[in-house]
């Protein structure tokens, strides 16, 4: 695999054209460009829709743009060792406070993943909007997009599978494609899954400069304090971490401490964690909590005494005998993002995906119904699980057959020379038509709807489809380039017609700064459709691979993950069997690391810190709370034993909130935590 990405960026460069030529050229100049103006530089930009529309703001009713929420850009350095290097710009999203005379030290928001963005995860989760909104009362909110996420120079993968297209079809070697065959049917399709991945940092690092080097927690953690300063908060600042957002703020309480006045940790991940080694079997530690909420419960435990060592018996015979519903169960329609649509039998899955809820649900989903649902298993009482609230009306009394879509107007299907250039051609034709109807809008859609035009214009008329693929390649890292006019004008005179480029170019000459931001954040959008798998701006695939190679990734191995799997007490409640992680580590390989194994050592501080776990939490186990607050010398934790994932982002009852802006108010004084230890928050268990 190492090769075949070797032989993939040398091949990307070779010349298929004259324009390639010239663009090869480019890239070679462009490392250096980045963003406009001078490291620390700011400036107030239009907030995207994406931000201004999101179900936040539009369940709150009340935010004005420049009044109550303001969006902008920092200049930083790609690398903080060269200053004078390579910049880029990191968008941030201000949540002005309500106060008439707010704290000098803001609180800064610092997104899970990783790879989320903290302006998407703000505006567009009402619950944790509401919870902030507390602590906005005292002062401003700065929701940052870390470096290759969101509109932090986003680091993309959608389009880049089409990548092995041009691989195969310019070096004409039968072994590429034997080898490309062979990672696809052997082991899973592990190999072929790593591959994809390394594709996306094989790809901006050849064609767009990237020093994926840059692109871990300890540099984004210098990054926070860079935000911070040119937006002239020189009091020092708090930070609010939410799952992997937790893990950089330790990183922030390590790098910058004297910068950092407190810290609230929700969801916590240890730093020391090899969490992408223990994802696949980490919701057995959900369960563990829960059977000791019930052995504390007298009630509990009288109905359900040993529930425990009861549930590692049941999953050992469910593993060999499942109970088969006939007919199938048809599931609540309410629930099918957890469960498939029709629950054909109760097995160790079963129970994998009802975690997977509980931890995604408020108040616990279905936790206090588990020791009764346990006991039906037992039992083999597939009535009761018909009757429960996981049914939806009657049982199928026939199969379910998906409903096929008609096949649209009976145009002929686009003739594609290379089967992995019809899904991003595909889409080519779909967003083309859909731009031209929007090229009025502004001149970054004038520009998108040109560029877009052309290319599809020229696959229709039967162009070399390898050129264009090409040219949607480079399209796609346009915007990782740099930030300038420039690149919009030196990508149009170099891969479209002539004619459409002086058309572009013109477009461009009219542009403001804000224009060249809009068309380049909208040439991502249409590039993360352009892939069998498409991306999102709330979540960068290609991020998350630098995060976890770069911090943790490198360091781990296989024997961690068979080594967490054997400590399990229900070994069978894993979502993917435990040599699949060998995937993760395969798919490092164009995803440098330029830390050293000290970056996964426990972060030790007396910096006060309010951490929150939730109980049923399948991503970040409670004991990883536990463990953490045990390493912090000023840390009080917070259990809440019916949430899952997050507090502040399921707590309707704004407890969470409530108890941040207190700590963060004072942070040397202990809060009241009254709230967290009511009924609200307890798991209420069913009894037979």
């Amino acid at each position: 695999m190492r090769l075949l990405a070797i032989s993939l960026t040398a091949l990307l460069l070779v010349p298929a054209s004259v324009g390639t030529v010239a663009a090869q050229d480019a890239v070679g100049a462009v490392g250096a460009v980045g963003a406009v103006g001078a490291v620390g530089a700011t400036e107030t930009v239009p907030c995207p829709s994406s931000i201004v529309k999101g179900a936040a703001f539009v369940a709150a009713g009340d935010e004005v743009e420049g009044k109550t929420f303001s969006c902008g850009v920092v200049v930083v350095p790609e690398d903080h060792t060269k200053p004078d290097g390579r910049t880029i710009e990191l968008f941030y999203l201000k949540l002005h406070s309500t106060s008439q005379s707010p704290a000098p030290d803001p609180l800064v928001y610092l997104a899970g993943g990783p790879g989320s963005s903290g302006s998407y995860e703000v505006s567009s989760n009402p619950t944790g909007y509401e919870n902030m909104n507390q602590i906005r009362e005292r002062r401003d909110i700065i929701a940052y997009d870390q470096r290759g996420t969101g509109y932090s120079n986003y680091l993309l993968c959608a389009p880049f599978e089409s990548a092995l297209g041009l691989l195969q079809d310019r070096d004409k070697s039968p072994q590429i494609a034997e080898s490309i065959k062979d990672l696809k049917e052997n082991d899973g399709g592990i190999g072929y899954d790593a591959l994809r991945t390394n594709l996306c940092g094989v790809v901006v690092r050849s064609l767009a400069g990237v020093d994926l080097g840059q692109y871990n927690s300890v540099v984004s953690a210098k990054d926070i304090a860079s935000v911070t300063d040119a937006l002239g908060y020189t009091k020092g600042y708090n930070l609010y971490g939410t799952s992997y957002g937790t893990r950089l703020a330790q990183y922030a309480m390590r790098e910058t401490p004297d910068r950092v006045r407190s810290v609230v940790l929700d969801g916590v991940s240890p730093v020391s964690a090899p969490n992408s080694m223990w994802s696949f079997a980490k919701r057995y530690e959900s369960y563990v909590a829960l059977f000791q909420q019930c052995t504390a419960d007298p009630a509990c435990d009288a109905a359900y005494p040993d529930l425990a060592a009861r549930f590692g018996k049941l999953l050992t015979t469910l593993e060999q005998s499942p109970l088969v519903f006939d007919p199938p169960l048809v599931v609540n329609p309410q629930l099918t993002f957890a469960f498939d649509p029709v629950l054909a039998q109760i097995d160790p899955d079963f129970f994998v995906q009802l975690a997977g809820l509980n931890n995604l649900v408020t108040n616990g989903g279905f936790a206090g119904g588990i020791p009764r649902l346990i006991q039906a298993a037992e039992q083999g009482d597939l009535d009761f699980f018909r009757g429960s609230s996981l049914a939806a009306g009657k049982p199928a009394t026939e199969e379910v057959t998906p409903v096929v879509p008609p096949t649209g107007d009976g145009s002929p299907k686009l003739q594609v020379q290379q089967p992995l250039f019809e899904a991003p051609f595909q889409m080519l034709l779909t967003l083309a038509q859909a731009t031209a109807a929007q090229a009025q809008a502004g001149l970054d859609s004038q520009w998108i709807s040109l560029a877009l035009g052309d290319l599809s214009a020229r696959l229709a008329a039967g162009e070399d489809q390898d050129i264009l693929m090409e040219a949607l390649l480079r399209l796609s890292v346009v915007p990782n380039i740099g930030t300038t006019a420039q690149q919009l004008t030196d990508y149009a005179d170099t891969y479209l017609s002539p004619a459409v480029a002086a058309s572009v170019d013109a477009v461009v000459a009219q542009m403001s700064r804000n224009d060249v931001r809009a068309t380049l954040w909208g040439i991502q959008d249409v590039a993360m459709l352009m892939g069998t798998s498409p991306d999102s701006r709330g979540d960068s695939r290609a991020m998350q691979h630098a995060v976890n190679c770069s911090d943790e990734i490198a360091f781990d191995s296989l024997d961690q993950a068979k080594e967490y799997l054997a400590q399990s007490p229900y070994p069978q409640l894993t979502l993917f069997p435990v040599d699949v992680n060998a995937e993760f580590i395969a798919g490092c390989v164009a995803f440098p690391t330029t830390l050293d194994r000290s970056v996964m050592e426990p972060v030790a501080s007396d910096i006060p810190a309010l951490l929150y776990g939730g109980q049923l939490d399948t991503q970040t186990p409670v004991t990883w709370a536990r463990e953490v607050a045990g390493q912090l010398s000023n840390a009080l934790l917070v259990e809440w034993p019916n949430q899952g994932h997050i507090a502040q982002a399921h707590d309707a009852g704004h407890c969470a909130g409530d108890i941040a802006a207190a700590f963060f108010d004072d942070p040397t004084a202990t809060p009241d935590v009254t709230c967290a230890k009511s009924d609200a928050y307890k798991v209420k268990f069913v009894l037979p």
